[in-house]
């Protein structure tokens, strides 16, 4: 189990976390955005690019996810990730509820892709804690 330091922040579901926070903060960030595209069932490397690629062409982050093309399979998980997104861009609920809704979305990815998903989710609520200490997201460090 981890408890902080820099482990804790190099986990793979961490950094998950923070990307869809990061890309929320700044829709052009490549890294953060790819990564989170790639969280995405049905989403490979070349569709992440070209998603990136439609975003660095418009002003409205929501709307370049929303006219991408996506692999029919991508599509439902496209959905609720826009919907997810959006909501954050537009601080619906606020800060640091942001994270909590992050979590929560990205607990099925977590299922789905660790057997242990149980103690890392533990993880990730530390995380939401340490998160809400900060008073907004851009403040979060890199």
């Amino acid at each position: 189990m981890k408890y902080g330091g820099l482990k804790f922040l190099e986990s793979a579901y961490v950094k998950d976390v923070l990307s869809v926070l990061r890309w929320v903060e700044n829709p052009p960030s490549r890294i953060a955005g790819i990564r989170v595209a790639l969280l995405l069932p049905g989403i490979g490397l070349v569709t992440a690019a070209k998603l990136m690629d439609v975003m660095d062409s418009t002003l409205n982050p929501v709307e370049a996810m929303v006219e991408c093309r996506v692999p029919g399979a991508a599509d439902a998980a496209r959905a609720e990730f826009v919907k997810l997104y959006a909501g954050l861009r537009r601080s619906e609920r606020g800060w640091p509820t942001e994270t909590e809704r992050i979590v929560a979305w990205y607990e099925n990815y977590l299922t789905r892709r660790y057997d242990d998903a149980s103690v890392r989710m533990g993880d990730l609520l530390q995380l939401k804690r340490i998160a809400s200490t900060y008073a907004t997201r851009g403040a979060l460090p890199d």
